[in-house]
């Protein structure tokens, strides 16, 4: 039986995003398209005798709200098994960015933890599993490119579109709060409204909210909005912006542009992610 484990946490990009209106329960329908990209957390999990413990320097979250620390609490209950559990998480997603980062280090998780204790559940019971966790968690088990509805867990893999894609991903020095941005949202008063998967395009729905809860965001807008490429666009409800490229050299030829003005941000480059990776013995 495994000791220790090494897995990657892949981040995702909203590849267009609508807001359909607000449900009965007070969260927002929505219809978006999610990629996942190779920018990743990396987390080792290691069997110890007793107790769940998330080590993560650097990340300030309650225990109570670290993703990791639910999903290893939640696995054991589902599950069960002996000792506990040590994880060192290695953050290189930025938080409160709309790049996932949380969710998917949830996924990854219970993935690991399926592997270390040799479980063998189903793809379908994780998933589920997850749902229970974040509404983005079931699309980090399944990775790749997938259309998500309702509050982005109920989901449906597409073509793989951006196979090959490369994409800038530009992370202001802001940290946007998901319920802000969804209450400047209701504050504008928008009309939601059904489109079509085929139609999606890069529009996202949460754009002008984030604008208005934070206006510093509008000078990081504008530098995407002149990249040369037409996939570009806020991923979630930001801060992250991306701008996707066929070509690597188109890329990093955008990658320099962007390192050479003076404002203070992080630059990513990464690529279109086929499928998640598979847990590793360490």
């Amino acid at each position: 039986m495994r000791s220790s484990i090494h897995i990657k946490a892949n981040a995702k990009l909203n590849l267009g995003l609508r807001v359909l209106g607000v449900r009965p329960d007070g969260f927002h329908d929505l219809h978006t398209h999610l990629q996942a990209i190779s920018l990743s957390d990396e987390l080792r999990f290691e069997r110890v005798n007793g107790g769940l413990r998330v080590e993560a320097p650097g990340l300030n979250i309650p225990a109570q709200e670290n993703l990791v620390q639910r999903a290893m609490a939640l696995f054991q209950a589902r599950a069960g098994f002996t000792g506990g559990v040590r994880c060192a998480l290695t953050k290189r997603i930025p938080v409160g960015a709309g790049l996932g980062g949380g969710s998917s280090d949830a996924a990854a998780t219970l993935r690991a933890l399926n592997a270390l204790f040799e479980k063998n559940l189903s793809p379908q019971t994780l998933v589920d599993w997850g749902a229970e966790l974040g509404s983005d968690v079931p699309f980090f088990l399944h990775g790749g490119l997938a259309c998500a509805r309702g509050r982005g867990e109920r989901m449906a893999p597409l073509p793989p579109a951006y196979d090959g894609h490369h994409f800038v991903v530009v992370v202001p020095p802001i940290h946007c709060a998901t319920s802000e941005v969804y209450g400047a949202w209701d504050e504008l008063e928008p009309r939601g409204g059904d489109v079509a998967c085929a139609r999606m395009g890069f529009h996202n729905d949460l754009e002008p909210a984030a604008l208005r809860r934070y206006p510093e965001l509008a000078r990081y807008a504008e530098l995407v909005r002149q990249a040369p490429t037409p996939v570009k666009g806020l991923s979630g409800s930001g801060s992250a912006w991306y701008a996707g490229f066929p070509h690597r050299d188109q890329a990093l030829a955008y990658q320099r542009s962007l390192q050479r003005l003076p404002l203070q941000l992080q630059i990513f480059f990464a690529q279109s992610m086929k499928l998640r990776s598979e847990p590793s013995e360490c």
